[in-house]
């Protein structure tokens, strides 16, 4: 009970950072908060923030850029944190590695990106079922999707977009 109002805490919308600094930084910030990462477009430096949760505030120079690239491995990323990226129309590649609130919910409110993502990474995610992956249907040029170490066997849809366009895919392992 108490890890999971943690989780929902860590999660909750910024609402008042996106209001006082914009969709932009309050995205990135909450990125930082969960350890992520992430690269503006254009850009070659990412940030991150360290294993002790710790970040350089310079991302607060880019009130304009928009995120290109997100690296939330390994973090407790969940359906409700999600619109903390709302608005990121620019945003090619998401890496969800190992995240265990990574969800079949999660998966249908991807279509948020649905003209923008190329590259997706779900491997790991334990909560991940294959009825969650007709969502990513929506996901109009997804060329590259990760589902390496699901818990299901994932050879049928290995090659074949659920959209009907043909993805880069690397399958499940044993």
């Amino acid at each position: 009970m108490k890890r999971r109002r943690g989780i929902q805490r860590k999660n909750a919308y910024y609402s008042y950072t996106q209001r006082f600094h914009g969709p932009n930084i309050a995205a990135a910030y909450y990125i930082l908060s969960l350890r992520g990462g992430f690269k503006y477009v254009g850009q070659s430096d990412w940030f991150r923030a360290d294993q002790r949760g710790r970040f350089s505030w310079d991302f607060l120079n880019h009130r304009d850029a928009h995120l290109e690239e997100v690296d939330m491995s390994n973090t407790v990323i969940n359906y409700a944190g999600l619109w903390n990226l709302d608005g990121q129309r620019s945003l090619r590649t998401l890496s969800l590695r190992g995240c265990s609130e990574v969800d079949d919910w999660f998966l249908a409110r991807l279509h948020m990106f649905q003209d923008s993502l190329e590259e997706l990474d779900i491997s790991h995610c334990p909560c991940i079922t294959t009825g969650g992956l007709a969502a990513l249907r929506n996901l109009k040029g997804l060329k590259r999707l990760d589902v390496s170490s699901l818990p299901w066997d994932f050879e049928p849809w290995v090659g074949r977009h659920p959209a009907g366009g043909n993805v880069a895919a690397v399958p499940h392992h044993r």
